[in-house]
């Protein structure tokens, strides 16, 4: 009797430390899971900030691409600005004139 009273002892603190160890894993799984939650919610945030990054750059490279278009549109244009000079500077000799012209009259 004394020693089935001394298995079922052993088998009693056997089977507390058993379950002990069960609620320490479940306690360990728990944390995981939180973790693993954890990650997901950054790796999220982190895949909706490239994808605004992305969109960014997108729209700073069509800035670009007009900006370059502009420069090459004035690039065109400079070798006309001699050409405007000197007609302006005409213009400006007639406008001279002009106004020598008014002068005489008006006197």
């Amino acid at each position: 009797m004394i020693e089935l009273k001394l298995k079922y002892e052993t088998v009693c603190e056997s089977r507390n430390y058993t379950g002990i160890q069960l609620i320490d894993r479940n306690d360990e799984l728990c944390i995981l899971y939180e973790k693993a939650n954890i990650q997901d919610s950054i790796q999220k945030k982190g895949e909706s900030e490239i994808r605004n990054k992305e969109n960014e750059i997108r729209m700073y490279k069509l800035e670009l691409a007009e900006i370059q278009r502009q420069i090459e549109v004035v690039r065109k244009q400079i070798p006309l600005v001699p050409e405007y000079a000197g007609k302006v500077k005409i213009l400006h000799d007639e406008l001279q004139e002009e106004n020598e012209k008014v002068k005489k009259l008006s006197s």
